[in-house]
Formats: structure tokens, sequence, C-alpha cells
């Protein structure tokens, strides 16, 4: 791709403040769709406010405003809200979901489900044109679609760390300041009460909750996505480190939410924290080591069958601790075990989705993460990020900083090709020159 048809910044300005680096969560219809287990149970779909389930959620953690929760409402960080909705008709609809129920229901070989065993999948390996006046006239439609897996044997796994007593939770965990909220779940910190050790503990109502059948310890469960994509990674409750994620230390299956139990390193913030902190776009030397990380714990996440489909500044966590920062990427409530077939479903953030699903409404795994990479990557380099709507993603390419060396641009530029074919692939990215 020429260089020379992308804008330059002459100087290190910042546009229109809707480019500004903030929180991104979008207001939208999810739905469970063409899958076995849609097949198999009746839906149950639930008109709800994403603000309405947060403040529910808070009630039964925690009562108080902290200085985070004070801080997400800063009113420099974007003129997007840290709540849902960046279309009209997103800011008039209530996020819709279909989910699975929650019952004692056991299931067995009559239910034709498909089968996963715990440890199975943890060695899984992988082997569309609109405007945005007429994305905005629409509702927007987003569907979790919940993986097809393949039956594994009967094996006892070590990820049995769960339970449905909230008792136990409160005596195991002392919950403390909010860290955040996405549209689904509420994070607090918080510490094991026995030995001191910091956590992050998520909140997710149960009606938000995704789940697929999971033999965990010679037991069929209907084991929530999330939870199993993390056991996928690596970073299951029988894991001790994971380059991709922070381990899941335990997991509390209730009957109105399921809280998990993260690890939490200290000192660490999301991206997004990181930005508030500075006062400039991050040099060109910091964002290629954190880059470099964050295409190596991508490629290892591929390898492993698992496709996060939400790459964003807000799910990259940083740990400012060491003289070189290292990053993981946090929440995966959007993610898959789809990875060599074609998608259909829409992805995680809008100003984050690659131009394909605009265009033609179907995307694959290695394209999109690619485009996804070099979106984080731009917000980096300019603390702007490059698009604010589908027909920017689309049609225009986004100015870049005149400073940066030739091999940057060109990694970038390529990283944010229109067409899928035009981008690297994932696996060859770690050999472009400027991340060898």
């Amino acid at each position: 791709m020429a260089s020379k048809s992308w804008p330059r910044f002459t100087s290190p300005c910042f546009l229109d403040s809707s480019r500004h680096l903030g929180r991104h969560t979008d207001s939208s219809i999810f739905r469970l769709e063409g899958s076995t287990l849609d097949e198999q149970t009746e839906s149950i779909k639930r008109k709800h406010g994403s603000k309405e389930r947060l403040q529910r959620a808070s009630k039964r953690s925690r009562t108080s405003q902290s200085p985070s929760q004070e801080r997400r409402q800063s009113p420099h960080l974007s003129s997007t809200s840290d709540k849902p909705s960046t279309s009209a008709a997103a800011t008039t609809d209530p996020t819709i979901r279909k989910v699975l129920p929650v019952g004692n229901t056991s299931i067995t070989e009559s239910n034709d489900l498909p089968v996963l065993d715990a440890a199975d999948v943890s060695k899984k390996s992988s082997k569309c044109k609109v405007t945005c006046e007429k994305a905005e006239e629409q509702p927007k439609k987003r569907s979790r679609k919940t993986p097809s897996l393949q039956e594994g044997p009967s094996h006892t796994s070590k990820s049995t760390c769960h339970t449905d007593n909230r008792a136990e939770f409160k005596a195991k965990y002392e919950e403390k300041e909010l860290l955040g909220e996405g549209g689904y779940a509420l994070v607090f910190a918080g510490f094991h009460r026995n030995n001191n050790l910091p956590v992050a503990i998520k909140h997710i109502p149960q009606e938000d909750v995704v789940r697929i059948p999971l033999r965990l310890n010679e037991k069929m469960s209907n084991v929530p996505l999330e939870v199993a994509l993390l056991i996928a990674v690596g970073a299951g409750t029988d894991s001790t480190a994971s380059t991709i994620t922070p381990v899941l230390l335990d997991w509390f299956d209730l009957d109105e939410e399921l809280i998990m139990v993260l690890e939490r390193p200290v000192p660490c913030m999301d991206l997004i924290d990181y930005f508030e902190q500075r006062d400039s776009y991050m040099e060109e030397q910091e964002a290629q080591a954190l880059q470099r990380q964050l295409v190596n714990a991508a490629l290892e996440m591929h390898s492993k069958g698992v496709f996060h489909r939400d790459i964003k500044l807000d799910n990259i966590l940083i740990e400012t601790g060491s003289d070189v920062p290292r990053v993981r990427f946090i929440d995966f409530g959007y993610g898959t075990m789809q990875i060599e077939e074609e998608h259909t479903v829409e992805q995680g953030t809008e100003v984050y989705s690659s131009p394909e699903w605009f265009e033609h409404h179907r995307y694959t795994a290695g394209p999109t993460t690619v485009w996804q990479l070099g979106v984080v990557l731009y917000g980096l380099l300019h603390k702007r990020l490059p698009f604010t709507c589908p027909h920017e993603i689309i049609c225009c390419n986004p100015p870049i900083r005149v400073d940066l060396s030739d091999d940057c641009k060109d990694f970038l530029q390529r990283c944010l090709a229109k067409r899928p074919q035009d981008r690297p692939t994932l696996e060859s990215l770690p050999n472009h020159p400027w991340l060898r």
C-alpha cells in the first residue's frame, strides 16, 4: 500500500473531541442464533436498560460511589458516554438479549448437545456497503453465537474452583472500590481474606451469561462461556500464570449473578486510565514494545482456538511496575471458540469493528484481530481513535504522525487496510520489520 495515500499530522494536534480516547460500549440487541444450544433450549428475550441493570448489580455488591466511578464520568475523556450508544437508534433502544435458562436441568445424551472436556479445551488448536446515515436509521443487532465444540473424552479436571454459595464468596474475599463498568458487568477491587492477595471481582447478571456444556471433574455442567474461554487460553483456575490474560482464580455461579475472581497485578490499569495520566500520545518505542506483546498474545490466543472479538484500549490491562510495562487482554465477554469459520454476528465495539463487517456483515477471525490491533496501535500513537463511524471505517484513511518511522507507518497502514486480503496475516505480523 502506497504510504503517500495516507494523510499526515504535521504537528501533534488532536482533531474533534469525539475522536479522543474514551470508553466505548455499544448499546445493542443480543441474540443467540443459529447455534446448537439455541435449537435445544427455549430462549428468553428480556428487555432491560444497561444502566438499570448495572444499578441492580451495584446494590448487590456495593452501595457507595468510589473515586474510580467518579473518574469514569470525567467530561474531558470523550464525548462518547461510558454508557452504551453511539448512534441515534442505539440511544433509544435498550439492550435486549436472548439467554439460556439457568435452571437445574441436567444435561444428558438425549439433548444432543456438544460435550467439551475442560482439559481438552485448554489444548484446542486452530487449524459487506453501508453509510453512517443508514446505520443510524436501523437498530443495531449483535449476536453472541455459542461455539460449536467438539466432544471431548471424560476427564477429571483441576478446574473445579467454583461454587453456588454466596456465603463462601464473602468468607473468602473482601470487596473494595469499583474499578470499572461495562455494558453488562461491574468490576471491583478486592483481596483474598487469608493472604491479602489483590484480586479483581467481576459481577455479571445471570440474564447476561452465555453458557456452554462443559465437563468439570467428571460432571457435566452448563458453564459460563467466558469461564470456558479462560480455561481454553490457559488462564483457568488451575493455572498459575498466563501471558494472554489475568488468571481466573475462582468463580461463583449464583442465582442472580455470576461472580468471577481474577488475578489483579499491582500496580495495573487499563489503557484508557493509563492515558488519563499522560499529557500526550505514546512515543514510538514504547508503543512498539506493547504492540509486540499484544501480537504475541493474540497469536497464542488464536492457536488455542479462541477469538476475542472485542480488542480495544478498554480491554487491555497494563502493568506499570516494571521498566517495560506488561500488557494482557481482559474481558472475553464477546469471545468465541470459532476461529476458522466465517462470522455473521456483530463484532464487539463499533468504532473498533472492521470494514468488512459494515460492508458485507461477515468477517473472519484473523483479519479482524489484525484490524483491531491496528486501531489500538493508532490510539497509542495518536491518543485518539482513527474512526468515529462506519462511513469513516469504510472510506477514510486517518492522519498519521509525520515523526513516526517508515516501518511504523507501514505496519500501521497495513493493519488498517480496508480489504481483509490486503492486511498481513496475524501469523506474519511478528516478522514485520517494525516488530523484529
